[in-house]
């Protein structure tokens, strides 16, 4: 029976998931929009080519990207009425995001999922510590 340490495991996605993000940030860096999401995938990207554990600071960042994120596919989405008769309600809303943010959807895929790694290190960080704690 082998053994696997889910930090080990969480910080391999974590690294993985950085070098993918890399990969995307050159493109938001120069949004006109928001010049402090700007300045945050600027320093967010330095961090990931320095290929480290995340520090408060880059997490900040990294949130104030996906918040930016976030308001712009909002802005860029719209919600339809489906009308379907044999529908208990009478049909659904679907949700269509227009070019623009479709395109940024694809794009930022990368951020959501290093953001998920990072949440999955340190709750294995925690559990490894609550493990310590019980064991002594």
């Amino acid at each position: 029976m082998s053994h696997e340490d889910p930090l080990e495991i969480a910080l391999l996605d974590c690294f993985k998931c950085s070098a993918s993000a890399q990969k995307i940030l050159p493109s938001l860096l120069g949004l006109e929009d928001d010049r402090g999401a700007s300045h945050a995938a600027y320093r967010l990207q330095k961090s990931l080519e320095a290929r480290r554990l995340p520090t408060p600071r880059d997490e900040a960042d990294l949130q104030t990207m996906l918040t930016f994120i976030d308001r712009k596919l909002e802005m860029g989405t719209s919600r339809l009425f489906v009308s379907d008769e044999c529908c208990a309600e009478g049909g659904w809303f679907e949700s269509y995001l227009n070019r623009e943010a479709q395109a940024l959807s694809d794009i930022a895929r990368p951020l959501y999922k290093l953001k998920a790694a990072w949440d999955r290190v340190h709750a294995a960080v925690a559990a490894d510590r609550a493990l310590e704690l019980i064991r002594s």
